[in-house]
Protein backbone atom coordinates (compact mmCIF):
# COMPACT_ATOMS: atom_id res chain seq x y z
CA UNK A 1 0.00 0.00 0.00
CA UNK A 2 1.52 3.58 -0.83
CA UNK A 3 0.36 6.74 0.67
CA UNK A 4 0.86 10.04 -0.79
CA UNK A 5 1.44 12.84 1.32
CA UNK A 6 1.72 16.68 0.44
CA UNK A 7 1.65 19.42 2.44
CA UNK A 8 2.51 23.05 1.35
CA UNK A 9 3.31 25.32 3.61
CA UNK A 10 3.35 29.35 2.85
CA UNK A 11 6.71 31.37 3.63
CA UNK A 12 5.49 34.53 1.84
CA UNK A 13 7.78 37.02 2.89
CA UNK A 14 11.02 34.86 3.06
CA UNK A 15 13.35 37.13 4.14
CA UNK A 16 16.84 34.53 4.22
CA UNK A 17 17.63 30.86 2.91
CA UNK A 18 15.75 28.86 5.26
CA UNK A 19 16.04 24.86 6.12
CA UNK A 20 12.37 22.96 6.66
CA UNK A 21 11.80 19.81 8.48
CA UNK A 22 8.57 17.71 7.40
CA UNK A 23 7.79 15.23 9.86
CA UNK A 24 5.50 12.51 9.41
CA UNK A 25 4.87 10.49 12.77
CA UNK A 26 2.19 6.90 13.09
CA UNK A 27 2.40 4.99 16.26
CA UNK A 28 5.89 4.70 17.13
CA UNK A 29 7.81 5.60 13.65
CA UNK A 30 8.88 8.87 12.49
CA UNK A 31 10.04 10.09 9.07
CA UNK A 32 11.74 13.15 8.27
CA UNK A 33 12.94 14.96 5.66
CA UNK A 34 14.39 18.06 4.76
CA UNK A 35 13.30 20.79 2.51
CA UNK A 36 15.15 23.85 1.25
CA UNK A 37 13.88 27.19 0.52
CA UNK A 38 16.66 29.51 -1.44
CA UNK A 39 15.64 33.41 -1.50
CA UNK A 40 16.89 36.08 -4.07
CA UNK A 41 16.08 39.66 -5.23
CA UNK A 42 15.36 40.79 -8.46
CA UNK A 43 15.40 44.78 -8.26
CA UNK A 44 15.53 47.96 -10.77
CA UNK A 45 14.81 51.44 -10.51
CA UNK A 46 13.01 53.89 -11.82
CA UNK A 47 14.48 55.70 -14.83
CA UNK A 48 14.28 59.14 -16.07
CA UNK A 49 15.62 60.52 -19.60
CA UNK A 50 14.97 63.83 -21.80
CA UNK A 51 12.87 63.00 -24.98
CA UNK A 52 14.21 61.49 -27.67
CA UNK A 53 17.12 60.47 -25.60
CA UNK A 54 17.81 56.53 -24.60
CA UNK A 55 16.77 55.40 -21.76
CA UNK A 56 19.17 52.43 -20.22
CA UNK A 57 17.29 49.86 -18.03
CA UNK A 58 18.96 47.14 -15.72
CA UNK A 59 17.35 44.90 -14.12
CA UNK A 60 19.27 42.77 -11.36
CA UNK A 61 19.02 39.18 -9.75
CA UNK A 62 21.06 37.97 -6.18
CA UNK A 63 21.33 35.41 -3.99
CA UNK A 64 20.78 32.30 -6.42
CA UNK A 65 23.12 29.42 -6.80
CA UNK A 66 22.36 29.47 -10.79
CA UNK A 67 21.44 32.03 -13.24
CA UNK A 68 17.87 32.56 -14.54
CA UNK A 69 16.82 30.41 -17.29
CA UNK A 70 15.60 33.51 -19.25
CA UNK A 71 15.56 37.00 -19.53
CA UNK A 72 12.62 39.39 -21.17
CA UNK A 73 11.44 42.68 -21.00
CA UNK A 74 7.89 43.89 -21.39
CA UNK A 75 7.68 47.57 -22.57
CA UNK A 76 4.09 48.51 -24.65
CA UNK A 77 2.78 44.99 -24.42
CA UNK A 78 5.35 43.49 -26.61
CA UNK A 79 8.02 40.88 -24.99
CA UNK A 80 11.45 41.44 -25.90
CA UNK A 81 14.27 38.44 -25.38
CA UNK A 82 16.77 40.02 -27.56
CA UNK A 83 18.03 43.05 -29.65
CA UNK A 84 15.81 42.42 -32.17
CA UNK A 85 14.36 45.74 -33.30
CA UNK A 86 16.39 48.79 -34.61
CA UNK A 87 16.97 50.79 -31.26
CA UNK A 88 15.96 47.99 -28.76
CA UNK A 89 19.67 46.24 -26.95
CA UNK A 90 19.56 43.66 -24.50
CA UNK A 91 22.78 42.71 -22.93
CA UNK A 92 23.08 39.76 -20.19
CA UNK A 93 26.34 39.71 -17.65
CA UNK A 94 27.86 36.85 -16.79
CA UNK A 95 27.13 35.14 -13.77
CA UNK A 96 28.61 35.58 -10.95
CA UNK A 97 28.87 35.07 -6.99
CA UNK A 98 25.02 34.42 -6.87
CA UNK A 99 23.91 37.21 -9.35
CA UNK A 100 23.21 38.71 -13.04
CA UNK A 101 22.02 41.72 -14.73
CA UNK A 102 20.53 42.33 -17.76
CA UNK A 103 20.50 45.99 -19.75
CA UNK A 104 17.83 46.88 -22.05
CA UNK A 105 18.92 49.87 -23.89
CA UNK A 106 15.63 51.91 -25.81
CA UNK A 107 16.30 54.33 -27.88
CA UNK A 108 14.57 57.50 -29.09
CA UNK A 109 12.28 57.65 -26.02
CA UNK A 110 8.85 60.02 -26.32
CA UNK A 111 6.56 59.18 -23.51
CA UNK A 112 6.49 57.69 -19.70
CA UNK A 113 5.97 54.32 -19.97
CA UNK A 114 5.92 51.00 -17.60
CA UNK A 115 8.35 48.64 -18.78
CA UNK A 116 8.60 45.24 -16.95
CA UNK A 117 11.59 42.82 -16.46
CA UNK A 118 10.69 38.99 -16.68
CA UNK A 119 12.87 36.20 -15.64
CA UNK A 120 12.53 32.63 -15.32
CA UNK A 121 14.09 31.16 -12.14
CA UNK A 122 13.56 27.21 -11.40
CA UNK A 123 10.60 27.06 -13.75
CA UNK A 124 8.66 30.20 -12.34
CA UNK A 125 8.53 33.50 -13.46
CA UNK A 126 8.94 36.62 -11.66
CA UNK A 127 8.60 40.05 -12.51
CA UNK A 128 9.87 43.72 -11.47
CA UNK A 129 8.45 47.05 -12.63
CA UNK A 130 10.86 49.80 -14.06
CA UNK A 131 8.91 53.03 -14.80
CA UNK A 132 10.59 55.48 -17.28
CA UNK A 133 9.79 58.94 -16.70
CA UNK A 134 10.50 61.45 -20.38
CA UNK A 135 11.38 64.80 -19.22
CA UNK A 136 10.90 67.32 -21.50
CA UNK A 137 13.29 70.78 -21.08
CA UNK A 138 11.89 74.08 -23.00
CA UNK A 139 14.89 76.86 -22.80
CA UNK A 140 13.61 80.50 -23.88
CA UNK A 141 16.79 82.59 -24.64
CA UNK A 142 16.70 86.91 -24.30
CA UNK A 143 18.72 89.31 -25.75
CA UNK A 144 18.91 92.23 -22.91
CA UNK A 145 21.39 95.42 -22.82
CA UNK A 146 23.92 95.07 -20.45
CA UNK A 147 23.38 96.37 -17.38
CA UNK A 148 19.43 95.69 -17.69
CA UNK A 149 16.97 92.69 -15.77
CA UNK A 150 16.70 89.65 -18.12
CA UNK A 151 13.80 86.89 -17.80
CA UNK A 152 15.53 83.01 -18.43
CA UNK A 153 13.12 80.60 -19.01
CA UNK A 154 13.32 77.19 -18.54
CA UNK A 155 10.73 74.49 -18.17
CA UNK A 156 10.43 71.21 -17.76
CA UNK A 157 7.52 68.89 -18.10
CA UNK A 158 6.54 65.43 -17.37
CA UNK A 159 8.52 65.02 -14.71
CA UNK A 160 6.74 62.72 -12.01
CA UNK A 161 9.11 65.22 -9.51
CA UNK A 162 10.14 68.63 -9.07
CA UNK A 163 13.22 69.67 -10.79
CA UNK A 164 15.16 71.97 -9.28
CA UNK A 165 16.07 74.83 -10.98
CA UNK A 166 20.22 76.14 -10.95
CA UNK A 167 21.03 79.26 -12.63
Amino acid sequence: RRVHLHHDEDKTKAATDAVYTCNHEWTSNTLSWTVKSDTFTISSSSYKTEVGTTASLTCSVAGTDKAPSSWKWAVGGKDYTASTETGVTMTTSKFENGGQNNQLKLANQKVDSTTTCKISLDGKDYTETVKIDVIVINTKSTTVKLGSAATITCDVSGSSSEPTDIF
